[in-house]
C-alpha cells in the first residue's frame, strides 16, 4: 500500500493508508494490554512472567539514578540518592 500511494500519489491510496495505520495501532494496543491482563491474573502461578517482562521494561538499567529530588533536596550523590530512597520508603510503608 505505501509503495502504492508512494508510486501514484493517489489520495484514496493515502487515506486507506492512514485508516490501515489507525488500525494496526488500536489492534497493537489491544493486543498489549490483554497480555499486561493475563501477566496481572498469572501472577500467582507463574511470578517469573512477570519478573521478566518487568526486566524487559528497565532497558538493562541496573544503576543508580543519575540524581534525584525528594521534594526538598536535590542530590548527585549515589550514597545520598540510597539514603533518600530509605527515608521515603520508611515513611511510607509503617509497621
Amino acid at each position: 500500500m505505501l509503495k502504492r500511494f508512494k508510486k501514484y500519489n493517489n489520495p484514496m491510496d493515502e487515506i486507506e493508508l492512514r485508516v490501515l495505520g489507525n488500525r494496526s495501532n488500536r489492534i497493537t494496543r489491544d493486543a498489549y494490554n490483554n497480555y499486561n491482563e493475563n501477566l496481572e491474573k498469572q501472577i500467582q502461578k507463574n511470578p517469573k512472567a512477570f519478573w521478566t517482562f518487568l526486566k524487559s521494561k528497565r532497558n538493562n538499567s541496573n544503576s543508580y539514578p543519575a540524581a534525584m529530588n525528594n521534594g526538598v533536596k536535590t542530590s548527585t550523590s549515589e550514597v545520598e540518592i540510597c539514603n533518600m530512597f530509605s527515608s521515603y520508603f520508611a515513611s511510607v510503608y509503617d509497621d
